[in-house]
């Protein structure tokens, strides 16, 4: 291994415990999750690897008596990766492969092929289950923006237990997986070839503990459902779609964990006058005319999403469905740049869809007026 100093880059002095030493590589890990680099540039993720990398070989080492006392005479250690059966570096091995989703870096699948495989695994990094919610906005809201306030439930830590999940005490370790969550099971292909894969302990359902005596508010879960407010912005010029609260879901069982997302659907109200063909930033809307106007050409006035209103011109001949746009009285449009923002000083166009109104009927006089212009060159066939 290369000379490096192990506990600086855990953050730790060099009469850390074991616990401690444990605590911070757990946060580092935790902050270099993938859930964390999401948005990040490529650049920023294999910084993140590299680091990683750095933070794993620092743990395997400090947190193996033998290896530690190795390094704190001579600055470095052997070799630790050819048959030396270390229990530490499998457990940050089975720690990496629990996180649900990986570090999308191509490293993750590598992590056992560099540890070793076929010992027990550390126990997992649990997560809580995400909560989607629905949120609802007028045209206008998204025109403006606006900022709703939203009552939703979620699990947070039991308040009787204080999250333990135990009437009277701690919860005991799982003799079964000893604390680990997971069991490894060996299945034979053939006479002479096994396979050894990690499962969730079934005795202790991957929390790596046995609870004799259960909350009764919680049934040893250590969570319970409380309200949650949280107040969420409809951006300027937003369309239906997702939205997320990173770690405003479900705690994990007992805390012990990352707890989920808050997912926001947002999904815009029917609204009476205008629609906004394929979420784009154009508005439609129809504008009755009478027969005649659109014969001989007219000026009319609508009324713009912002309340204002526009005199529009409708030329002689004009035909029923014929467009009319008005420009710069849409929407918001979005901006679809890296950093998904809003751009609100840019707008789409409101088009006029021409509606021709007919009379239902005719006196006497005016059918007689009608019938003299059947005859006139403007009005032959």
């Amino acid at each position: 291994m290369a000379n490096k100093n192990y506990y600086s880059i855990l953050g730790i002095n060099r009469n850390a415990s074991e616990d401690e030493i444990k605590k911070a590589f757990k946060k580092l890990a935790m902050q270099l999750h993938p859930d964390k680099q999401q948005g990040k540039s490529e650049t920023e993720k294999k910084a993140a690897e590299e680091k990683f990398k750095d933070v794993n070989e620092a743990y395997s080492v400090l947190s193996d008596k033998d290896k530690r006392k190795q390094y704190d005479l001579y600055g470095t250690v052997g070799d630790m990766g050819m048959g030396g059966g270390f229990s530490p570096d499998e457990d940050l091995a089975d720690l990496i492969r629990g996180m649900h989703s990986g570090f999308g870096f191509g490293f993750a699948d590598d992590i056992g092929d560099i540890f070793g495989r076929g010992r027990t695994a550390q126990r997992p990094i649990v997560k809580g289950s995400d909560i989607r919610i629905r949120v609802e906005y007028t045209l206008e809201e998204a025109y403006s923006g606006a900022t709703k306030t939203v009552r939703y439930n979620r699990q947070t830590l039991c308040s009787e237990c204080n999250g333990k999940g135990s009437k009277t005490g701690t919860p005991s370790t799982c003799h079964h997986c000893h604390g680990t969550g997971v069991v490894m099971e060996t299945e034979r292909l053939n006479p002479f070839q096994t396979i050894s894969r990690s499962t969730t302990c079934r005795h202790c359902g991957g929390t790596g503990v046995l609870i004799s005596d259960p909350c009764r508010k919680c049934n040893g879960l250590g969570l319970e459902s409380t309200s949650e407010t949280v107040d969420i912005k409809i951006p300027k010029g937003v369309v239906n779609g997702m939205g997320q609260m990173d770690g405003m879901g479900n705690m994990a069982p007992r805390g012990d964990g990352i707890s989920g997302n808050l997912i926001i659907q947002f999904v815009q109200k029917k609204h009476d006058i205008f629609v906004r063909p394929d979420g784009t930033a154009d508005l439609a809307c129809k504008k009755n005319v009478g027969v005649l106007d659109c014969i001989t050409g007219c000026e009319d006035t609508v009324t713009c999403i912002d309340g204002t209103k526009v005199k529009i011109a409708i030329p002689a001949g004009t035909k029923d469905g014929a467009v009319i746009t008005v420009k710069k009285k849409g929407m918001p449009h979005q901006d679809n740049g890296s950093h998904g923002l809003w751009n609100s000083t840019e707008y789409g166009d409101m088009l006029v869809y021409i509606s021709q109104v007919m009379p239902t009927s005719l006196s006497k006089d005016e059918k007689n007026v009608i019938a003299s212009l059947k005859n006139s060159k403007n009005f032959k066939k």
